[in-house]
């Protein structure tokens, strides 16, 4: 039950940060929520159109901005000194959260399988 409860219970919150945002990034992404508020409401193909080439451009930029950052980061790292923060750093560009794995739970040697997403 200890080891359930150490899963489960979140040791406080902790932030991500994400090494390659900036503002032209997040102006990129509130055109893109505009424009999708304008297509949920209308329903006009010209709307969806505007709103998918808008993902597109943010997706781009995204992609851009994500290699720039990794370029940035490999030509300034001293791989023999800073190991631990290169991994922290990559792990941040990956933009991969963990997500906990989900146990059997076990009573009385009757288990139950984890339930799929």
């Amino acid at each position: 039950m200890i080891r359930c409860a150490k899963k489960t219970i979140p040791r406080g919150k902790t932030k991500h940060y994400l090494l390659f945002w900036s503002k032209h990034l997040e102006e990129l992404k509130r055109k893109r929520d505009a424009v999708r508020n304008t297509a949920d409401q209308t329903g006009r193909t010209e709307d969806v159109k505007a709103w998918r080439r808008q993902s597109a451009v943010l997706r781009q930029a995204n992609l851009q901005a994500k290699r720039t950052s990794f370029d940035k980061l490999i030509s300034n790292i001293n791989y023999q000194s800073d190991s631990q923060r290169t991994f922290k750093s990559l792990r941040n560009l990956q933009d991969n959260r963990e997500r906990p794995k989900k146990e059997a739970i076990c009573l009385n040697k009757n288990c139950l399988p984890p339930t799929p997403r």
